[in-house]
């Protein structure tokens, strides 16, 4: 799964090519609650985070705006009504919309206060659409 999304990426759009080491990955996932999908793992592993096609994938890099754990937090206080398996994988940085993911690798969309919406089955998915 991870050869497709790197397909459909290209290292040419990285932001942060120092990749997350398998601590700071497992670290993340201690301080957020939540287990991160095999391929958003392997995404984060390799790349840290990435810009694809305007889409700000945040992973754990040394950007606050980029990172998924300072993110995620923020973005559970603007919708507490989104469940704490969900980390962001994106901030659209419009109308305090939110994209998410699952252990699953399942992709939902937030709006303020709104249940999350099922969107993609991946990411690979997500970023096709």
């Amino acid at each position: 799964m991870f050869e497709r999304l790197v397909s459909i990426i290209g290292r040419s759009t990285l932001k942060d090519t120092t990749g997350a080491s398998k601590e700071s990955i497992v670290s993340a996932e201690e301080k957020l609650g939540v287990k991160f999908s095999d391929e958003y793992k392997a995404l984060i592993s390799n790349m840290g985070a990435c810009i694809y096609k305007g889409h700000e994938i945040v992973g754990i890099c040394k950007y606050p705006y980029l990172n998924v754990v300072d993110v995620t937090l923020e973005a559970r206080e603007f919708n507490p009504i989104v469940p704490k398996n969900l980390y962001v994988v994106e901030n659209t940085h419009f109308d305090s919309i939110y994209i998410w993911q699952d252990e699953s690798g399942t992709v939902y969309q937030t709006y303020p206060n709104c249940k999350p919406k099922r969107i993609a089955d991946s990411l690979s998915e997500y970023l096709e659409l």
